[in-house]
């Protein structure tokens, strides 16, 4: 698809937009948990935020007690408002200051996601930073590198420098490519280091999609011509089929930062159900596999993608 001929889908004949945000909503309304904030999550990051906080505030006084949901309720009720963000921090805060807490990786990624370095309490970070646990180790880094441009700056060499130090635990590599696409720019010698491992990673790696997407969105200019960019683009796109929600939810949010007018036919056919997940069961009616939470969180994240591609070509 040229840049130039963005059309709506005679499936949707007011506009892609309306589908997305028709997706969005009612994946807000009639999901749970986790897919739920998704969808929040991205209604807001698109600059649709009605009615989210109403919702929020409703799942704050029926779950604002139930581990881990409530740190997801918090992360989103943080970025409704800049007015009542520190309310919602502090409990995230406290949460993760909490070292028998039954939610501090959650705390710790969502401190993370919102830029708010663990200040809170100093000497359950460092132990944080220390543990055994990889999950609560690097999301507490993650946090911390918040904390100034030379933190974010030691935080992608650490990561890289992991990646490229040998073979790493599936869970290392999965959550450093998560991490670096979310830790903002690359050197074209970083860039390089990091499309090496993505591209050498297997395809039936977990990490795969994510160090892809990694080096896909953050690929510098001077590099979006090379044959290197071409093959990471390539594999990427290459997982819009994968049996594993986390997959293809990852894909569309590579596409939502990066993505152009040519990959709204991925997008579509993940927010239709082309392909849907669970179809190997053999068990499942259509209605019963697009009210699944998996499909309806790959859904949510394909009409994500699709809103954020339609603000950058009007």
């Amino acid at each position: 698809m040229n840049q130039k001929e963005f059309r709506p889908d005679p499936q949707y004949p007011a506009s892609y937009r309306e589908a997305a945000l028709r997706e969005l909503r009612e994946v807000l309304q009639h999901q749970e948990e986790w897919v739920k904030v998704h969808a929040a999550e991205y209604l807001l990051w698109a600059g649709y935020p009605e009615g989210v906080r109403a919702v929020y505030l409703q799942e704050e006084k029926r779950y604002g007690t139930q581990s881990p949901y409530r740190i997801g309720i918090w992360r989103v009720l943080a970025q409704v408002s800049e007015e009542e963000k520190s309310t919602w921090t502090g409990r995230i805060q406290r949460a993760f200051g909490d070292p028998d807490g039954p939610d501090r990786i959650h705390a710790a990624e969502t401190l993370a996601k919102l830029k708010v370095p663990p200040t809170a309490a100093p000497e359950v970070t460092r132990r944080a930073l220390e543990s055994d646990n990889p999950a609560l180790a690097l999301y507490t880094r993650w946090a911390v590198a918040h904390a100034s441009p030379e933190a974010l700056a030691s935080t992608r060499q650490y990561l890289l420098d992991g990646l490229a130090a040998g073979p790493q635990e599936v869970l290392f590599k999965r959550l450093s490519g998560y991490i670096l696409r979310n830790l903002g720019d690359l050197t074209p010698p970083q860039w390089q280091q990091l499309a090496r491992v993505a591209l050498a990673e297997p395809a039936t790696s977990d990490a795969q999609v994510y160090l892809l997407s990694a080096a896909y969105v953050r690929v510098p200019a001077g590099e979006e011509a090379s044959g290197t960019y071409a093959q990471v683009r390539e594999k990427l796109l290459g997982t819009q089929d994968s049996p594993q929600k986390a997959v293809r939810s990852e894909l569309a949010m590579a596409l939502a930062e990066k993505g152009t007018l040519a990959d709204l036919p991925v997008l579509l056919s993940l927010l239709t159900n082309k392909n849907p997940l669970g179809t190997a069961e053999g068990t499942w009616t259509e209605e019963a596999l697009r009210k699944s939470p998996d499909n309806a969180d790959v859904r949510a994240a394909a009409a994500y993608a699709i809103l954020k591609i339609e603000q950058r070509y009007p």
